[in-house]
């Protein structure tokens, strides 16, 4: 019998945070594919697993160094999916450099290395009286990320923050869609189509979050312009990992979610390709479940 670790943490386990993955496990093992959900910061029998799929390590923001560690010690002990060298390149967000220079329509993003640069950037769009996005290159569930009416106070005091933290500032001009709710998160298996939903907006202006970070999901039909824009991410994503000379298990991601948003004033664009840790909201698709299911043992 094949045997597969689903990768999450010690914290999401304790506070069943991570509902998809114990349903997820629960159909591999009615599939035939014995599964265990296992915190990765634990020690484990890694080499008894045929596959390792990461799922929902939502800690490793924090402890970034640690986890890089143990990835590099499991990937010569057993096979792990996503492959370690996506994970790596797609957990820092100047990831959408490369895409953007593979064609991808990717959300303007300027990348800041010190407050100056951020002082810089945040005079820009107060001069143009547009709102503004602040983020760190590594976050998991938009943790320090603010939404701002450019060279406000708070929007340098959030750079300062992300930058006393080692990390580098994103700084995206805010699209009106988003706070519409217009946020649509498409998923992939193993490069197909599975399923969309749109997300409500979750961040407060001036800094902070809304209604306790709810991101209102619901199950929506994406457009074809929407669905032609996560085609050619995923495409463009295999087409990267080629050129860097990846594994084959690199080439086509088991599971994506390809977040795009198309504003009133033109056609879709990228916001993240989010190919590491992403909830895929297996419980609002019909056919997901077992899609995912498929395309796990589909690799085995």
């Amino acid at each position: 019998m094949m045997r597969v670790g689903l990768i999450s943490t010690d914290t999401v386990l304790a506070q069943n945070l991570d509902t998809d993955t114990l349903r997820l496990r629960d159909a591999l093992n009615a599939a035939g594919v014995a599964s265990d959900v296992l915190p990765w910061s634990q020690p484990a029998p890694w080499d008894r697993y045929d596959l390792l799929v990461l799922r929902s390590p939502w800690d490793y923001q924090d402890r970034i160094n640690e986890f890089h560690e143990w990835l590099s010690s499991i990937e010569s002990t057993t096979r792990v999916l996503n492959a370690p060298e996506l994970i790596r390149w797609n957990l820092d967000k100047t990831y959408l450099s490369d895409l953007e220079n593979l064609g991808i329509a990717v959300c303007p993003t300027t990348y800041c290395r010190s407050l100056a640069a951020c002082e810089d950037e945040l005079r820009q769009y107060d001069a143009l009286d547009q709102a503004c996005v602040v983020k760190p290159h590594i976050s998991a569930s938009s943790e320090n990320t603010g939404l701002f009416a450019g060279a406000e106070p708070a929007a340098l005091d959030l750079c300062r923050t992300i930058l006393l933290l080692g990390k580098t500032v994103l700084i995206q001009p805010a699209i009106d869609r988003v706070q519409d709710g217009g946020e649509r998160g498409l998923v992939f298996f193993n490069g197909k189509f599975s399923h969309a939903i749109s997300k409500g907006a979750i961040l407060r202006p001036g800094g902070g979050y809304l209604d306790n970070r709810s991101e209102n999901i619901r199950t929506v039909t994406a457009s074809d312009a929407e669905r032609q824009l996560g085609f050619a991410t995923v495409e463009a994503v295999a087409h990267f990992a080629l050129a860097q000379r990846w594994s084959e298990d690199a080439h086509y991601p088991l599971y994506a979610r390809i977040d795009v948003v198309t504003p009133e004033s033109g056609d879709p664009i990228l916001l993240e390709a989010e190919l590491f840790e992403p909830s895929v909201y297996l419980r609002y698709s019909n056919g997901g479940l077992q899609r995912f299911v498929d395309a796990i043992i589909a690799r085995l």
